[in-house]
């Protein structure tokens, strides 16, 4: 009882953090007051700021892909305990120095540093959540008595998709922004890979 009401307190934790994050993310898009824009039209403002757009909607689709992600987790579970708990702690506060890589990202004109620095922010927030997941699923020791072993093989090679991809990306931020940038693009290609990689085992170990 005591680990399915820690579970609730935790979801809601989370909710809070990813819905704390969003808008301050959006808070942070540049407008004309904030860069003291002088005048001009609003394509022009765009195209002036385009790197700062660019990757705050980079971080909104990423932030939208890990909220929802972690909302299939979290409907796995039936409870959580102390060492799961620690681990989401942890994906919390990568995910809030997440936040502050796109800022520096952002003040710094998508500086090659900077954006490297994303990419890990994003790779260490999934592989957290990878880690996260082993170990609620391991035994089923935190799942609901319905989730099938076929579930928890397929969520856990869901998770990989975003830190495979931004690790990625990672080298890809030594060629400049517009190339950073481009790269994610590779996502729906790395999921449909890691699809498609996982569909023979399944086959395998349904007809064993």
């Amino acid at each position: 009882e005591q680990g399915i009401r820690q579970l609730k307190r935790l979801e809601n934790l989370v909710d809070a953090v990813f819905a704390l994050v969003i808008v301050l993310l959006v808070y942070d898009l540049p407008t004309p007051i904030k860069v003291n824009w002088s005048g001009g039209t609003l394509l022009e403002f765009l195209a002036a700021n385009g790197v700062a757009f660019s990757l705050s909607l980079i971080g909104l689709l990423l932030l939208v892909i890990y909220w929802l992600q972690n909302n299939a987790l979290f409907g796995c579970l039936k409870r959580t305990d102390n060492r799961h708990t620690a681990v989401s702690i942890v994906q919390i506060f990568l995910l809030l120095f997440y936040l502050y890589a796109i800022g520096l990202s952002v003040d710094f004109k998508g500086d090659a540093g900077m954006l490297a620095l994303q990419s890990i922010a994003v790779a260490l927030v999934g592989f957290t959540a990878g880690i996260s997941w082993w170990y609620a699923s391991k035994n089923h020791r935190l799942l609901t008595d319905n989730t099938t072993d076929r579930r928890v093989r397929n969520t856990q090679i869901n998770t990989l998709a975003e830190p495979l991809t931004a690790l990625i990306t990672l080298p890809c931020s030594l060629l400049g922004s517009d190339v950073w940038t481009a790269s994610w693009l590779s996502y729906p290609l790395v999921f449909w890979f890691l699809r498609r990689w996982n569909v023979p085992k399944e086959t395998s170990s349904q007809k064993s």
